[in-house]
């Protein structure tokens, strides 16, 4: 019969999200027993994860019989007040991507007001270099004050002004990604019907991260296993101002379906 006697040394942690690694050190009288040592966790909930082992000399009655000290790691929920959605971590990103003006949310009042057109030839947005008075008096004078431009009168005695969106073809939008890592013990059976689903604002303690002109998209569900438990990384992510676009998302968001 196999000697096998727990020794001491056991130790434990659990960490932000509730998930418990816990360390428990045996010896074995034979090198062969080596993987029998803490077959069973010492705790309910977790699952081995790794095992190491090394030589040990006189441990036995007679001071002189070789055995092994077996070092065998699990993790898992221990307690599952520490774990769950309730208790995930949390991390807003925010930063600038760059978009074309086609899309920017008021792209109809720029192209009249700063005359802007789209070359089908060259697939690029072009402004006119000045912008004159000739069509607009009261244009010209509304650009000049608000940009604090300087205009003046041209040969043909037309008031002008330099068009601020010459050589424009970008701009910058705000984009942010809203993530939740948290722990389970099994993996909820609707998760992969929740993606691409939109919902209108975050969670109620996360609201001042929140504009009221647009809403989040449920992104693809990261799952990773720690012995007994499932990690899961949940992200939304912020849409342009406006919202999510129906039109785009209809067949293929259950929100719209």
């Amino acid at each position: 019969m196999a000697e096998i006697i727990k020794t001491v040394g056991q130790s434990f942690s659990t960490d932000d999200i509730g998930v418990t690694t816990w360390t428990c050190k045996y010896y074995v009288a034979s090198k062969d027993d080596y993987h029998k040592a803490g077959a069973d966790p010492p705790v309910a909930g977790l699952v081995e994860i790794s095992r190491d082992g090394q030589d040990q000399k006189g441990m036995g009655e007679d001071g002189g019989k070789e055995g092994m000290i077996v070092t065998v790691a699990y993790e898992g929920i221990v307690d599952s007040n520490f774990a769950g959605i309730e208790n995930a971590r949390v991390e807003l990103d925010a930063s600038y991507g760059e978009e074309t003006l086609l899309s920017h949310p008021d792209w109809l009042s720029i192209k009249v007001l700063f005359d802007g057109e789209y070359d089908e030839e060259s697939g690029k947005l072009r402004f006119s270099e000045t912008l004159t008075d000739t069509d607009s008096v009261t244009r010209v004078a509304g650009i000049e004050g608000a940009y604090g431009l300087s205009s003046t009168v041209n040969a043909e005695g037309d008031r002008e002004l330099k068009n601020p969106l010459f050589g424009e073809e970008t701009y910058l939008t705000l984009g942010a990604i809203f993530r939740r890592t948290y722990a389970v013990s099994e993996i909820p059976g609707d998760i992969l019907s929740k993606v691409g689903s939109v919902v209108d604002a975050l969670p109620d303690e996360f609201a001042a991260a929140d504009l009221a002109s647009r809403n989040w998209m449920q992104q693809p569900f990261k799952i990773s296993r720690r012995g007994g438990a499932f990690v899961i990384t949940d992200e939304l992510l912020q849409s342009p101002i406006g919202g999510w676009n129906e039109a785009l998302y209809k067949g293929i968001n259950p929100l719209y379906a």
